[in-house]
Parts: structure tokens; sequence; C-alpha cells
């Protein structure tokens, strides 16, 4: 639009100073109009175009486009008269009925890359995670199962890997494609699952003391026998463990050595009661006292009767402390029993002069109780 009014008004000056000496009618007066185009390159850092703008006759082509802009990792894909890229796409045949200014298109190159799946060994019957490595990349990475196998393997798009039995299974790892780099797949590869450790236990609840063997059978993981021993046994109170332990190859777990079981425990028992060794005993006069043992050891403790000094029987209570296989045990119970005695008469006037009268003997008693007189008349 600008070419045009220049050349408006040089034709009107040539006009005035009389260079027209003909009438010059309007249908002589050709009027050209010209537009701009210019070019964005509309990527920051490419190189702009050559050159960056051209100037066409209204309603004309550009006929050629300039060189276009350019940038590492970035493919040009022409011209659009919009920014975003959602305008109409301009070439070099397209019309130009108004200034106008286009804008370049670009696609950001994808780099190559490679991925590999790792983390493919595990040992039944635990699950284990897939991982992956030689990647360059940041997009999301997903892992498929190839095939089951004699494993019998499922694989999640997290790499979580889960299988029914020792043996092989094949998988991958898939990266997606990022700003940068483009998507990959690894080979297939295959994911060992290797026979499990076994492990040996036995059932460790705690028993009482019976004065009798108790045994409790080691049990393998996976079956088989326990060897040197297949039973941890024990007596009295205490923890019965087994150790050094090899447990067979059976089904999907390895011969597996030097193992130990866990540990069951027999608890002691309340004493089973207590004997009076002293009783019964005999009257005397004295004050007697029970003498105690405690049935299975430990120490004899009267709480509460147990002595006397008159005939009769006296109930004792005694707490025998622990000992052995035995817990302290209060409240155990007997009797101690003092019989009573015949009592016993003593004449005291053993030894008398002869009077030719009646002498009357005097007799004392042990322990109490009336003598009955006598007497003797003769020497």
């Amino acid at each position: 639009m600008k070419f045009t009014k220049i050349l408006l008004f040089i034709f009107l000056t040539f006009f005035s100073l009389g260079f027209f000496s003909n009438t010059v009618y309007a249908s002589d007066v050709v009027v050209i109009v010209t537009c701009d185009v210019t070019y964005n390159a509309n990527l920051t850092g490419a190189t702009n175009s050559s050159p960056t703008s051209q100037t066409v006759n209204c309603a004309d082509t550009v006929v050629s486009l300039p060189t276009n802009p350019s940038k590492t990792g970035y493919t040009f894909n022409g011209w659009n008269t919009a920014a975003d890229g959602s305008g109409t796409a301009f070439t070099a045949s397209t019309a130009v009925s108004a200034p106008v200014t286009v804008y370049g298109k670009w696609t950001q190159n994808s780099t190559p890359q490679t991925i590999n799946l790792t983390g493919t060994t595990g040992a039944f019957p635990t699950g284990f995670n897939l991982s992956a490595s030689g990647y360059s990349g940041t997009g999301a990475r997903t892992y498929a199962l190839v095939s089951a196998g004699t494993a019998g393997c499922s694989i999640s798009s997290a790499g979580a890997v889960t299988f029914s039995a020792a043996g092989t299974c094949t998988g991958t790892v898939t990266i997606a494609a990022d700003a940068t780099y483009s998507a990959a797949t690894s080979a297939t590869t295959t994911i060992t699952i290797n026979p499990g450790s076994q492990t040996a236990s036995i059932v460790t609840t705690s028993t009482p003391y019976t004065g009798s063997l108790i045994s409790r059978t080691i049990t393998c993981t996976g079956g088989g026998t326990a060897s040197p021993s297949s039973v941890v046994s024990g007596t009295n109170v205490g923890s019965y463990s087994g150790s050094g332990i090899t447990c067979p190859v059976a089904g999907n777990y390895a011969a597996t050595s030097s193992l130990t079981t866990g540990s069951f425990s027999i608890t002691p028992i309340p004493a089973p009661g207590i004997t009076i060794t002293n009783t019964p005993t005999n009257y005397n006069g004295s004050l007697q006292t029970a003498s105690v043992t405690c049935t299975g050891g430990g120490t004899p403790s009267i709480t509460a009767g147990g002595s006397g000094t008159n005939a009769g029987t006296y109930s004792t209570t005694v707490t025998c402390s622990a000992n052995g296989n035995y817990s302290l045990t209060p409240g155990l119970t007997g009797n101690f029993v003092i019989n009573k005695v015949n009592p016993t008469c003593n004449v005291i006037n053993t030894s008398n002069a002869y009077t030719g009268s009646t002498i009357a003997a005097s007799i004392s008693t042990l322990f109490g109780g009336n003598a009955v007189a006598g007497s003797v008349a003769n020497v």
C-alpha cells in the first residue's frame, strides 16, 4: 500500500509540471498495490529465514519462499498464518491479498534410545520387582509378560512378578517417548525363578512339665524329612530348639543345611504337695513342731499351724519355694499329729524301817493323773 501512494504522488507531480501534453484519462492510470509478507521463525534459538520479509503485488504470490529457518534437534514444517499452527498453511503459491505475518511450524526431533530388562532373578516363593537400565529418556516404563513359561509367571505393568513354581518365563519393558527421546522396547528377556531355600520349624507353643519326654516334630517348608534328627525333645523345665538341621530337595525347594528351628518351652508346675516327716509323734510335755519336706524339692516355709504341745491334730499350711520343675507354691496343707501317751507312776518312799504297822506307799505320776493308794504289811 505504501508503494502505491508513492507511484500516485509521482504521477500527480509530473502532471502538474506539464509533462503530459495530452489529455489523461482515468483508464490510462494503472495503480499498483503491494503487500508485505513478514516471516517469523517462531522458535527461540532458531536461525531466521533469509530474507525475513518480502513485498509482492497484492493478489499475487511470493513465487518463491525464503530459505528456511533452522535449529538443531528440530524439523521445520513450513509456514502458517497462526503462531500456534492452527491457521492456514502459507506456501509459494498462496495468493497475498493483504500484508501478512506468517509463522514457522516445527517438530522436535526424537533421539533413538535403548532399554534393557534387568532384575530378572528371584527365588521361590517370594515375588519381586523387575527393573530397567540403559535408557536415556524420562518416559513412563511399562513391563509386560511374553510367556508364562515353566514358572507360571504373571507380570504387572509396574514390574511386579509373581509365579507358581521355580522355573523360567520371559518378559519385556517399554519406555514411552518424551520430548527428546523416542519410545523403545527391550529384547525379550528370560526371567529365572530359582528353587527356594528350605526352612525348619517346630510348633513353639509352651507346655507344662509332665515328668515325661516331650517331643516336637521338625517340619521342612517344602517337605521332606529333616536330618540328623527329625524331632526336638526335652523332659525337664527349659527351652528346647534344633540346630544344624538339613532339609532335603523337595518340590520347588533346594536342599538347605545349617538350619535352626524355633524353640518350645517346658514350663514349671506347682509343687504336688508336702510330706510331714515327724508325724505322728508322742506327747512329751514340750512344744513340738512339724518337720516338712516339699515333694519335688524346694524349701518349705510353714505359714500357719504346724506346732503344738498337747496331744492332738494340728493343721499345717506350707509354702514351697520354686525349684527345678516346680514353681513357687503357697497354700500346701498337711496334719501334724501328737499322740497321747500312758502316764508313769513312781513310788517315792520305797525304803522304810519296819514298824509292825501298815506303811502306805507314796506315789507320784508323770504327765499328771491320780495314783491308787496301796500298802505293805510285812517286810
